[in-house]
């Protein structure tokens, strides 16, 4: 499934019940796209702005700058590659 496949899959699904802390309304928020090296699957994950501003100095390591992310978003952050490969090779 590809970027697009996502897109009319959530064309077609009927909302039963309004999304109270949707991700994409918020302003802190920030979505980040990136393609899985290992499938090619694109993968969009949110997450706060200032932690994204930390992370492009890469001043410490990032477990360092954001120990409360988990393994698999850090890894997400770092090559892009998608929570099914990252499980599939760790």
């Amino acid at each position: 499934m590809n970027k697009f496949d996502i897109q009319e899959h959530a064309e077609e699904m009927e909302q039963t019940e309004p999304i109270t802390d949707d991700p994409t309304t918020r302003k802190d928020i920030i979505p980040i796209e990136k393609k899985c090296f290992l499938c090619g699957q694109y993968t969009v994950k949110f997450f706060e702005k200032d932690l994204i501003e930390k992370l492009k100095t890469r001043e410490k390591p990032i477990q360092t700058i954001c120990p409360d992310l988990s393994k698999e978003d850090r890894e997400f952050l770092i090559t892009g590659m998608c929570d099914k490969c990252q499980k599939e090779m760790f």
